[in-house]
């Protein structure tokens, strides 16, 4: 390891090409990598190496005759992602790649300045980026400059899915763009369009999550004893959702609409809707309490509804199929869903029952919305609301009295005794 001070690179050419550069007899220091990694560390033999930058960034060295010893050239969008600036002395190490370091994806936010085309064609830039960037290392985070049809622009690393499809959702693990890396551009990119895009996959969890591995990725959660449950929100409510929107629409395939939370107090739905929220790809939830949105006054009730949605209507406008999905959580939702009466009332709740079944599916569409409620009363929510809500009954419950399945939450700091059997505990509590 050798600490160099930064400098700006020479010339515009350097500028756009991600790589860093230092004198030649420092750059002898780092290219001496093994034989199999030579090719995979951007081009062929000897010409650069690899490095890291103050344990963060990764870079390609270039030879670069105008500089000292113990300088090392960087573009603006470098400075940034490895937290320096120019005149400041970094940490550079020599990076040796490891195994399996190639990446199957990577996902991109495009940033263009104004003047750029309206529409991008996603296919051409795909194979221009590749073609430029092919053998060089990202992480999440990082941002690289490239120029294209005259025009300077900017991608942002959201995402990197490594071979074996492991998904990376930080900057700790880095993968190389090699010419076989898919590459998709964040289809809520307004300015350029991104058209002639291939499908990007559904995403419905902030990682990719199977069977094997729920329980691990909801333990560093904090909460256990929920893979099953989770499998069953998948198959049953998500699944739709990491489909092609033009086979669902051409097949008449409807998304569930909700979710129904509900069992006695302590049983853990208040635990698990936090869980969820932190665990799903979506906007940031809107959590309410169901008695905070009742008021005194005709008409405001059922406007605080209304404006639960306005984000979701604004997005889905912009985006339609393709839009985010919308999280909305009702805690205690029986206070403000209870059954309608038969007669006409002059109870204000049966007004925001009737509003709420208008958000959920009513004559504008919302694809995009996801609602959860949590109750320990299902008996009083009315009937119509039920039919958009997927019931899932977060109770202990016991195979014994011919339950179909049981879901057992717990927080996963608790320690659980050895000699405690959950199935011989059920028959006393149930």
């Amino acid at each position: 390891m050798a600490s160099m001070r930064v400098t700006l690179v020479r010339s515009k050419k350097q500028n756009m090409y991600n790589r860093a550069y230092v004198n030649p007899e420092s750059l002898e220091l780092y290219r001496e990598i093994r034989q199999n990694q030579r090719a995979r560390c951007g081009a062929v033999g000897s010409e650069h190496g690899c490095a890291l930058i103050n344990d963060i960034l990764a870079v390609q060295l270039h030879a670069d005759g105008a500089l000292r010893q113990n300088e090392i050239a960087l573009n603006e969008r470098q400075f940034k992602s490895a937290k320096t600036w120019k005149g400041c002395v970094v940490s550079v190490a020599k990076f040796e790649l490891p195994n399996n370091i190639e990446m199957e994806a990577l996902y991109v936010e495009l940033q263009m300045p104004s003047g750029t085309p309206n529409r991008i064609n996603a296919r051409n830039l795909e194979e221009h980026l590749k073609k430029r960037f092919s053998g060089q290392i990202m992480h999440v985070g990082q941002e690289v400059q490239f120029r294209y049809n005259g025009v300077t622009g900017i991608y942002i690393v959201n995402r990197v899915i490594m071979g074996g499809n492991e998904d990376v959702s930080n900057g700790s693990i880095r993968g190389m763009l090699t010419g076989k890396t898919k590459i998709f551009f964040d289809p809520l990119t307004e300015n350029p369009k991104i058209v002639n895009q291939a499908m990007v996959p559904g995403r419905i969890f902030r990682r990719d999550i199977n069977p094997e591995e729920a329980e691990c990725v909801l333990k560093a959660h904090g909460i256990g004893g929920m893979s099953r449950t989770l499998n069953d929100l998948y198959t049953k409510v998500f699944v739709t959702r990491t489909m092609d929107p033009k086979l669902v629409a051409r097949l008449g395939i409807t998304h569930e609409k909700g979710i129904l939370l509900y069992g006695p107090p302590g049983t853990g739905k208040t635990l698990f809707m936090s869980v969820l929220s932190r665990v799903l790809y979506a906007r940031e939830p809107k959590v309410v309490n169901g008695p905070e949105l009742i008021s005194k006054w005709i008409g405001e009730s059922e406007k605080n509804i209304r404006e639960l949605f306005n984000d979701a209507d604004e997005d889905y406008g912009k985006y339609g199929e393709d839009s985010p999905l919308h999280m909305i959580i009702f805690d205690e939702i029986d206070s403000i869903a209870q059954r309608r009466e038969s007669v006409h009332s002059e109870n204000g709740s049966d007004r925001v029952v009737s509003q709420l079944l208008t958000m959920i599916d009513g004559v504008k569409i919302r694809n995009n919305i996801l609602i959860v409620g949590t109750t320990n009363r299902k008996d009083l929510i009315d009937e119509a609301l039920l039919r958009y809500l997927f019931l899932l009954n977060v109770l202990v419950t016991s195979t014994y009295l011919n339950c179909v399945s049981h879901h057992v939450i717990y927080p996963f700091s608790m320690v659980l005794v050895q000699y405690l059997v959950l199935s011989n505990l059920l028959k006393v509590w149930i």
